[in-house]
C-alpha cells in the first residue's frame, strides 16, 4: 500500500484542462460595437459603392461631352440659318433686277434735223470725200452718218450685227467709235426702226 504523503503530492501537482467548446456569437454584439464606433453600415442586398478609375482631372464627363455637342449643333444651326438668308435675299435681289430690266424703258425721239448731228454729218462727208453718196435719195443726215460708220473698217466688221451691237464691241475693244453714232441708236427709233438697226448690207449680203 503506497504512503498516504504520495497520493497527496500527486493530486496538487495535477494540471487543469481548459475547455474549447464552441462559443456562438450573434450579430447583436457586433452591430452594437459596429454602432458604438459609428462605422456606416450597408444594406443587405444593396450594392455596392463603385469608383470611376478613368476619372481623372483632365478627363472630360458625360455632361460636358452633352453640352459640347448641344453648341456645335446650334451653331451648326445658325450657319445654315444665315445661309438660307444670303441666299433668299440674294433670289430676291435677282427678282428685283428682272422686274426692273421688264420694265419699258422711256427712250427719247429722234429729230433728224437736230443740230447735235451737224459735227457728226461733216466728218462722214469728210470721210466719203465730199461725195454724195449712192442711193440716198430721199435720206436725212443721220442715214448718211450711219452709213458711213457701217463702211469705216476701223471699226470692225458690221456683216451680222446690228449697229449698236457694232459699237458696243468696237467700245469694248477700245476703238472709240463716236459717240452721236450711239446716241441716235438708243433713241426710240434707233431701237424699232429696223432701217436703223441694221447696217447697210442687211439683206444684201
Amino acid at each position: 500500500m503506497a504512503p498516504s504523503h504520495r497520493s497527496s503530492s500527486t493530486s496538487a501537482l495535477k494540471q487543469g484542462t481548459l475547455s474549447f467548446a464552441s462559443v456562438k456569437r450573434t450579430g447583436s454584439g457586433a452591430d452594437a460595437k459596429a454602432k458604438s464606433k459609428g462605422t456606416p453600415q450597408r444594406a443587405i442586398g444593396a450594392p455596392a459603392a463603385t469608383v470611376d478609375v478613368n476619372t481623372s482631372p483632365g478627363s472630360t464627363s458625360a455632361s460636358d461631352v452633352d453640352a459640347a455637342e448641344v453648341q456645335r449643333r446650334q451653331s451648326a444651326r445658325k450657319r445654315k440659318l444665315a445661309e438660307a438668308e444670303r441666299a433668299a435675299e440674294a433670289e430676291a435681289s435677282r427678282a428685283r433686277d428682272g422686274v426692273e430690266n421688264t420694265l419699258p424703258v422711256k427712250r427719247a425721239r429722234l429729230d433728224m434735223g437736230d443740230k447735235r448731228w451737224n459735227k457728226a454729218y461733216g466728218v462722214a462727208r469728210e470721210k466719203m470725200g465730199h461725195i454724195e453718196p449712192i442711193h440716198a435719195a430721199g435720206q436725212t443726215k443721220v442715214h448718211h452718218i450711219l452709213r458711213v460708220f457701217d463702211l469705216s473698217y476701223e471699226y470692225g466688221p458690221c456683216i451680222g450685227v446690228t449697229r449698236l451691237e457694232r459699237w458696243e464691241r468696237a467700245a469694248a475693244l477700245g476703238l472709240n467709235p463716236p459717240q452721236e453714232i450711239y446716241d441716235i441708236l438708243t433713241t426710240r427709233e434707233g431701237i424699232e426702226d429696223v432701217k436703223l438697226v441694221r447696217n447697210v448690207f442687211y439683206e444684201e449680203v
